[in-house]
């Protein structure tokens, strides 16, 4: 058993924070961790009736190139539930709004160094309109189709290497092949 007995910031940024915090054990050992705190974040896959999901070509700082990923986005407004972020980021990012977001799940990203939590939404029903990006990322990103049923090969192929992709995109298609739609259904 851990015990939290303190916690300082290390380092604040603009949305998240670098923290010290120490702990102690059930036999009276105090560890000391340094993690990210991180404000949540969203995922979401949109797909069409045609079997067609849509996803994101989008440059990352961290890894220096465009890398193929789903919709997402932090959860950077204070008491706004996580459906609504997740439609306000399909609109943004994609120029979709659709009549169901459906909650799949929830992940943590990378609990050894970070509290990052990701729940992950599939939106069905879509309907295009604009899109307004909110960032210089968000401007140039691309947005690609293919078919769920694409999903290992392009991650074999080591097109799809993002982790929260790959985790929405598999939670969509068991979710889809438990409902019994065309969309995931073997060949």
């Amino acid at each position: 058993m851990f015990q939290k007995v303190s916690q300082e910031e290390v380092f604040k940024g603009s949305f998240l924070k670098v923290v010290r915090a120490r702990y102690e054990t059930s036999d009276q050992i105090v560890v000391e961790r340094e993690y990210i705190v991180h404000p949540g974040a969203v995922t979401v896959v949109p797909v069409d009736e045609e079997n067609v999901a849509y996803a994101l070509w989008q440059f990352r700082a961290p890894v220096g190139k465009e890398i193929f990923e789903v919709c997402a986005g932090k959860r950077d407004v204070e008491g706004e539930p996580p459906s609504i972020t997740a439609e306000r980021e399909l609109q943004e990012e994609m120029g979709f709004t659709a009549s169901q977001i459906i909650h799949l799940g929830s992940f943590f990203n990378s609990p050894g160094i970070c509290d990052e939590q990701t729940d992950i939404y599939l939106a069905l029903g879509l309907q295009k309109t604009q899109a307004s990006p909110q960032s210089p990322e968000e401007r140039l990103m691309r947005v690609a189709s293919f078919n769920l049923d694409q999903v290992p090969r392009l991650i074999a192929e080591g097109i799809i290497l993002d982790a929260k992709t790959i985790v929405t995109l598999y939670a969509a298609i068991n979710y889809l092949k438990l409902r019994g739609d065309s969309v995931a259904k073997e060949n």
